[in-house]
């Protein structure tokens, strides 16, 4: 099974908690990212400087198996 990481989504920061705690309770491994004009898009760049600045990009992945 590949351990590489999958983006989900760009999460508002009253969510974020609730989501992480989503993600983990279905047995994922999980980490943040603050989100990137360039990774958005250049229609993006306004929002991530000023409305976006909080909003997390969430990714995860399987948790790794100890043998």
């Amino acid at each position: 099974m590949t351990r590489e990481w999958t983006r989900r989504f760009l999460s508002a920061p009253e969510r974020l908690t609730e989501m992480l705690e989503l993600y983990r309770s279905m047995g994922l491994e999980v980490r943040t990212e603050k989100p990137s004009a360039e990774e958005l898009g250049e229609q993006c760049t306004g929002c991530v400087e000023s409305g976006c600045g909080s909003s997390m990009v969430i990714y995860t992945r399987p948790l790794e198996r100890k043998q």
